[in-house]
């Protein structure tokens, strides 16, 4: 224990510290070189983690024993995730289907719905409808637990089949597993009913089945609509959607060891490889990810493909959002006590850290409780949670920090850093903490709740009770606050109550504005507006006798389009035809009125078309051009975190007075010069 004191409390040079850390910098701008950065990272964060432990408990008695060990336990925990984020998230393997334009066999896609707007189905099923897949090997079933006519005259309407059941028995999985005994396509696609697929979706993922040992194919999860955060925080085009480091960092780690696993939609299933462990898995309410296990336990492989194929919609609230993760964490935390990978048969060595790593997880909401909480028992109690001065503790947290943050940075591709990590967790914090302990000492009888789809919210509003705690403990860390300046300021523990303070307001700005991002914006577009350049065709007369301009469209949706024109035009009717003309061919023959005729911030003439004369065909056309296109989400998820601290100060002020903030709307039908 000497010798040990004696070489972490060596002094080294603080040069010799900043020099490692710029070299992990340099290092980090080369993909190839992340194992070194990696190392270097765990090394001295290593060096942080043992100083931590055998030399800054506060055991001066049994309280001072619980809150410190408290908190290092929290620490502990947080580096065995960085560890196990890292170990997953190892280079891509890149895929492309073998299978050749002879391999087309017969495949079943399953949409799944309950409750659901019939609106958001119908999408999804035009997308599966437009799959370039030969029309006799191709089935789309709607499977029903709700049991509502109106989804059965959709389902009819479109040619898809219809199932249903009289009751809702093992919830999603059941609904599955009724579908697969009434079906027999060789291989089964999976939707939720709002993620529509681009109708290459079978093409680019059907052919690695012609590897008999593989059962599942997986692809990512893109979202059409900002999450709760994106939108409520007004950052759409400042940070990623929250989902998008799993899909586009994670998984394709694991599926270098054969560990990717199935996400619940947007998925491909051998059928003979899903009868031979009895179809979807009903002991926990995360079917998806230990029918994946289970099937891996078995001998079978999984791909997974890193292209965006499909897409969907994100929780659009903040209580949406929170029972998703919500069921997620019961459902991994019950395969953790009655499934633990660890000790499953059959499970590779990969297999099992992956899948000890994706359950591990949904425990964090204690230790991120700890984390908020921690500097309390100083301002409030005068219980330091760490022994050390201040010049000791910054000597090892802050390379430990510093060297995190880089490596993070590097491994995660821009699709997330350490303080929105902070965010997301501090939003989820209490409500994983609830389901953690409920799951634990009762992992049975746990309900499937859907996450909620097509909300609309037309004024501000919040829901108190989940961001009463969040509230709660923003305001003891005011009064911690308040009391460690006053201790300050009479010549208390310098030390302890700076390392607090900072502590504390740091805590503060997650609070709130994890209280922010639930609070719910209005959302006052009818319809979802897709970002679209489509070649359009404008006719200036609806019979189309008139001046022809030819153009591309900004965006697009089910009632209406803008377009940019190559210059001002005046257009002597309000109202025109126009013709979408696809990527893939297709032409969508349209009428409409103008509503705008203006130029953008941008100097560019843009002209707003609301579509009329729309029947059922017209309405599925133009879905078809938002969504069908191969190359329909290519590029979206480009390094957007690059919000600077004046941009997110300004927002959190917007934040505050956002009840006054208004969109522009332009309705000017000439421009203005």
């Amino acid at each position: 224990m000497e010798i040990l004191k004696q070489v972490l409390l060596y002094r080294i040079d603080p040069l010799v510290i900043i020099a490692v850390l710029l070299l992990m910098l340099a290092l980090s701008k080369v993909e190839r070189l992340r194992n070194p950065v990696i190392i270097l990272n765990v090394v001295i964060s290593l060096r942080y983690i043992v100083w931590r432990s055998f030399f800054t408990l506060n055991t001066a008695d049994y309280l001072a024993v619980l809150i410190s060990g408290a908190v290092l336990g929290a620490e502990l925990y947080g580096f065995l995730q960085s560890l196990l984020f890292y170990y997953q998230s190892g280079p891509e393997v890149k895929r492309f289907p073998p299978g050749g334009e002879g391999f087309r066999p017969a495949v079943d896609m399953f949409v799944t719905v309950y409750n659901e707007p019939k609106e958001i189905l119908e999408r999804t099923l035009v997308g599966c409808k437009a799959q370039d897949w030969p029309e006799d090997r191709l089935n789309v079933h709607v499977l029903d637990d709700g049991g509502r006519e109106e989804i059965k005259a959709l389902a009819e309407s479109l040619g898809c089949g219809y199932i249903t059941r009289a009751d809702r028995r093992d919830a999603k999985a059941g609904n599955l597993n009724n579908a697969l005994k009434q079906t027999r396509g060789e291989f089964v696609a999976i939707f939720d009913c709002d993620h529509v697929p681009v109708r290459s979706f079978l093409k680019e993922t059907v052919g690695f089945f012609a590897d008999p040992r593989v059962a599942i194919v997986q692809t990512p999860h893109h979202f059409y609509n900002p999450d709760t955060f994106q939108r409520n925080l007004r950052l759409e085009k400042e940070i990623t959607n929250e989902q998008d480091l799993f899909f586009h960092v994670i998984q394709p780690g694991r599926d270098r060891r054969n560990s990717a696993f199935f996400a619940g939609s947007c998925g491909v299933f051998r059928r003979k490889a899903l009868e031979e462990v009895g179809g979807m898995m009903t002991k926990t309410i995360t079917e998806d990810l230990h029918t994946s296990m289970e099937l891996h336990s078995r001998g079978h492989k999984s791909v997974y493909v890193n292209k965006d194929l499909s897409a969907g919609l994100s929780p659009e609230s903040a209580a949406g959002y929170l029972r998703q993760r919500e069921r997620w964490a019961k459902g991994g935390i019950q395969v953790f006590v009655l499934d633990n990978p660890v000790i499953k048969r059959g499970l590779g060595l990969h297999q099992r850290l992956n899948y000890f790593a994706s359950v591990i997880y949904f425990f964090n909401g204690l230790p991120r409780l700890v984390y908020l909480a921690a500097p309390l028992a100083y301002l409030l109690l005068k219980y330091p949670p760490l022994m050390a001065d201040l010049r000791t503790l910054l000597g090892y947290y802050a390379p430990h920090y510093a060297a995190t943050i880089i490596a993070f940075n590097m491994v995660s591709k821009g699709h997330r850093n350490p303080f929105w990590s902070d965010v997301y967790e501090t939003l989820m914090s209490f409500v994983l903490t609830v389901a953690a302990i409920k799951t634990v000492f009762m992992p049975f009888g746990h309900t499937f709740k859907v996450t909620p789809k097509g909300e609309r919210y037309k004024d501000f509003s919040i829901q108190a009770s989940l961001v009463l705690p969040h509230i709660l403990l923003a305001v003891l860390l005011l009064i911690g606050i308040q009391a460690g300046l006053f201790s300050l300021g009479r010549g208390g523990s310098r030390d302890s109550a700076i390392i607090s303070l900072v502590w504390a307001f740091y805590n503060l700005v997650l609070l709130v504005t994890a209280v922010m991002a639930a609070r719910e914006r209005p959302q006052r577009r009818g319809n979802i507006r897709l970002a679209r350049a489509i070649r359009c065709d404008v006719h200036s007369s609806v019979d189309r006798t008139g001046e022809m301009i030819q153009c591309v469209t900004t965006n697009l949706s089910e009632t209406g389009v803008s377009i940019v024109l190559p210059g001002p035009v005046e257009l002597v009717s309000p109202s025109v035809s126009l013709d979408l003309v696809s990527s893939y061919g297709e032409v969508t023959r349209l009428k409409g009125r103008i509503v705008r005729n203006d130029v953008d911030g941008k100097g560019n003439f843009i002209l707003g078309i609301r579509f009329t004369d729309m029947d059922q065909g017209l309405t599925r056309a133009v879905i078809r051009q938002m969504f069908s296109p191969e190359d329909s989400w290519k590029g979206y998820h480009k390094d957007i975190i690059t919000i600077k601290l004046w941009r997110f100060i300004t927002q959190l002020y917007n934040g505050f007075r956002v009840q006054f903030i208004r969109d522009t709307v332009y309705r000017r039908i000439g421009p203005r010069f």
